[in-house]
């Protein structure tokens, strides 16, 4: 027999399951959706259930049999919603497990980095760039849930979301900043050394020495195109062919690293067209009205077509000598051009017409996420005031005692405290607390004896005893010591008693 197939629809030949899938149909009608592995295998079991039940070679069976067939169909179901709990079950342990172990990964970069910051210090420090510091910071894991780099997949999503490690670089003056991966930092940290070591050596030798200009930590780490920031842009009054309002154009731009405060704010606008070869700025060239939706199922089938105007970025905290933005759009990623402005409010005036030929129910639910711009700059250094070599003084001394001599310079910049100074200051918090603690003990025990006096009227005190009695009576025991001892044993009970009824 014949039998005609339609879209989707599913075929059984013995151990084999197959649905019938066709490209151009599919795009043609995109409101049938396809079933999942899963659904066509349920279907395929409950409808060989169904048939044994139902008379497929089954009329003959009596009403008892039937019954026991039913039972047996209900075991079935509930022992296979069992298993899919336990599956559940399962993933999640693993997933969490699978997230510990990424945290601990975290963790221990983070140990790695930090002894490697600190010798960073260090050296700068000696080079006469008192006014850098380095940090360790976490940027966020997501790449945004409209991300093509957004896995589909339940662990590698978990793993999307573990916070990355960066090293955050500043300069106070003039004010840098910069966060640059640990990969990036390493191979830097590694130059400095050597220069560090070149100086020494020609310091020794008695031998002129100057870094290259390049090599200066300043160029080295903050002369580097970084992400500064992301604006996250919500998409779904797109929907409906609406323009961007007024007073949504400006999109905050957040921190790429703890602690995701705002840096900025970045313009952004959306116009609806009637075709991609529509000229924004002139409606009269529309080929065409916009189509008005009244509900998003009305773009089903349809063709969308924006213009977006990304204008410009404002009171950014860096002063920028080039900037561009990066976005994803319905997988595909766009950059504007690297404007060259030395500002801290770099204009992009980027236009992009963005067009889907055919809407899908995929491009709805990708317009009800969110479209994440990346904001991309490179600073602007203005030249050290000195250079680092041999001839310069605070240098050549600094790295002769191993002791920074450009805080004595600069009032503005605090040195470090060293790992003894930081000891010491413990050690007078502790000592502090120690004292504090013992005379808030001493007035209790004199509280005490106040009560103890209402007993025994010729009660010695037991501070005026620690204080008072002789060493020498300490060394062996007399019968009035042996005396004293049953009096201070009472005086315990006696204490005992008041304080604890």
């Amino acid at each position: 027999d014949e039998v005609t197939l339609a879209l989707y629809d599913r075929v059984a030949m013995g151990d084999q399951l197959m649905m019938l899938r066709w490209t151009v149909q599919e795009e043609a009608d995109p409101t049938k959706t396809a079933m999942t592995a899963d659904e066509a295998v349920e279907e395929f079991q409950e409808a060989l259930i169904k048939n044994r039940s139902g008379g497929g070679g089954n009329a003959g069976m009596s009403a008892s049999e039937l019954a026991t067939l039913e039972e047996e169909r209900k075991r079935i179901m509930e022992e296979r919603s069992q298993w899919e709990k336990q599956k559940e079950q399962i993933i999640t342990q693993r997933n969490e497990e699978e997230y510990q172990r990424a945290m601990q990964a975290v963790d221990n970069a983070i140990l790695d980095l930090l002894p490697k910051i600190k010798e960073a210090k260090q050296i700068v420090d000696l080079m006469n760039r008192v006014t850098m510091s380095f940090d360790v910071v976490l940027e966020k894991g997501s790449n945004g849930p409209n991300s093509p780099r957004a896995p589909q997949d339940p662990q590698q999503a978990l793993a999307s979301q573990i916070p990355r490690v960066k090293i955050c670089v500043e300069n106070s003056s003039p004010k840098l900043s910069i966060v640059i991966d640990p990969q990036e930092f390493l191979p830097k940290l590694a130059l400095l050394k050597d220069e560090l070591m070149k100086l020494r050596s020609a310091i020794d030798a008695g031998r002129t020495y100057e870094i290259p200009e390049r090599h200066d930590p300043l160029y080295l780490m903050f002369d580097n195109d970084f992400h500064l920031g992301t604006a996250t842009h919500w998409p779904e009054y797109l929907l409906y062919n609406l323009e961007t309002d007024e007073e949504e154009r400006m999109q905050e731009i957040k921190n790429v690293a703890v602690p995701y405060n705002t840096v900025g704010l970045l313009e952004v606008k959306w116009t609806p067209l009637s075709s991609p070869n529509d000229d924004p700025s002139d409606p009269a060239s529309f080929a065409g009205p916009i189509l008005e939706v009244e509900k998003e199922e009305d773009l089903l089938g349809k063709p969308w077509t924006y213009n977006l105007t990304i204008v410009r970025a404002t009171d950014l905290p860096v002063f920028c000598d080039s900037a561009y933005i990066s976005y994803d759009f319905f997988g595909e990623n766009f950059t504007t051009e690297n404007v060259q402005q030395t500002t801290f409010s770099p204009v992009f005036e980027y236009h992009k017409v963005h067009h889907i030929p055919c809407v899908t129910q995929e491009f709805l639910a990708y317009l009800k996420g969110s479209i994440e711009m990346q904001i991309h700059v490179t600073q602007h250094i203005d030249p050290p005031l000195d250079k680092i070599n041999t001839d310069n003084p605070i240098v050549a001394e600094s790295i002769r005692t191993g002791e920074p001599k450009g805080y004595e310079m600069n009032d503005k910049v605090k040195r470090p405290k060293t790992e003894a100074e930081i000891r010491c200051e413990q050690l007078t918090k502790d000592l502090s607390d120690a004292r504090e603690m013992n005379s808030s003990l001493t007035r209790h025990i004199q509280q005490l004896e106040e009560k103890l006096r209402q007993y025994e009227p010729n009660h010695v005190s037991v501070l005026t005893e620690l204080h008072h009695v002789p060493r020498g009576s300490l060394s062996r025991p007399t019968s009035s010591a042996v005396g004293h001892a049953g009096s201070r044993l009472r005086d315990a009970q006696i204490i005992d008693h008041v304080v604890n009824g």
